[in-house]
């Protein structure tokens, strides 16, 4: 009977590993002072005082580069994701 126990945690560990908690992003559009508009993602917090990450790409390259799935693992890590 301890077997079977443990050999169905395993499995429902191993089964939690590959599945993806849907996590909610928003579009943002920010203005600076001089008019410009910043087109940004982002991920709220997923709890109160969670630190925050803001990813800012350099001349050569655009947003995108941040994409795919590091910001959501960055929010499911517990961080506030700006990108």
């Amino acid at each position: 009977m301890k077997r079977i126990i443990l050999l169905l945690l395993f499995i429902s560990l191993i089964f939690a590993s590959f599945v993806d908690i849907a996590i909610s992003s928003e579009s943002v559009k920010l203005i600076t002072e001089d008019q410009k508009q910043i087109y940004a993602t982002y991920y709220p917090p997923p709890s109160d005082n969670a630190p925050g990450v803001i990813f800012i790409p350099d001349a050569r390259c655009d947003g995108i580069l941040f994409g795919g799935r590091f910001p959501s693992n960055l929010n499911n890590a517990g961080f506030a994701v700006l990108y």
